[in-house]
């Protein structure tokens, strides 16, 4: 909701920390996690496949990546927060997740602004010439990447489950290694979770 170019600064300060090559490092808790959701109903072979698998994946990879906090009890209590906004999403469960940032962001200010990550970047970001962001800025940017990164991923990873549901023959795709890096484009494309940011051509136009 913020127009340019205040938005290409606020993304200047993001960009970095939602890279594939950044992102890698987070390719083994991504992995764990993973087999850990699959771990209670692989034997029989069944599940709610958004509630059992989607969301608390989902929610999980981008709490740890958001968050990135050394201490594991800290980082427990934020992800158990964030999957419990994505499964409620109640104003308690909101504010929760807000209040969980708000103590992440205070402690990276205590701390200091040395390290990388969301947060840190964030604590020592100045926007628009020389404006530190504030508290409730900085809260507002993380709570932002919660909203715009949960439901979109969530629904993006069913509607790619419901196509290989619908052509069986995709599975072949799937097995064959870095299909991600070839199909996700065009899979984002095909079955698009965001679908309401129209745009009205102010001219005619020939597209194609």
């Amino acid at each position: 909701d913020t127009d340019p170019p205040l938005h290409q600064q606020f993304r200047k300060v993001l960009n970095p920390y939602f890279s594939r090559g950044y992102l890698l490092k987070f390719e083994p808790a991504m992995r764990e996690l993973a087999r850990e959701l699959i771990e209670p109903w692989i034997a029989t072979g069944r599940c709610e496949l958004v509630a059992d698998y989607i969301t608390p994946f989902t929610a999980g990879v981008l709490a740890r990546v958001v968050f990135e906090e050394p201490d594991p009890s800290r980082t427990a209590s934020a992800v158990a927060a964030v999957i419990r906004n994505a499964t409620e999403n109640t104003p308690e469960s909101f504010l929760e997740v807000a209040r969980c940032a708000a103590e992440l962001l205070e402690k990276r200010r205590a701390e200091g602004t040395a390290g990388e990550g969301v947060l840190a970047a964030l604590s020592s970001a100045s926007v628009d010439g020389e404006h530190p962001l504030t508290l409730e800025e900085q809260v507002s940017v993380v709570m932002l990447l919660f909203l715009a990164g949960l439901d979109t991923t969530r629904g993006g990873i069913g509607l790619i489950v419901e196509q290989l549901i619908r052509d069986p023959e995709l599975e072949g795709r799937f097995r064959v290694a870095g299909w991600e890096r070839r199909d996700i484009d065009e899979y984002v494309r095909l079955v698009s979770p965001v679908k309401c940011l129209g745009r009205r051509a102010t001219r005619d136009t020939e597209v194609g």
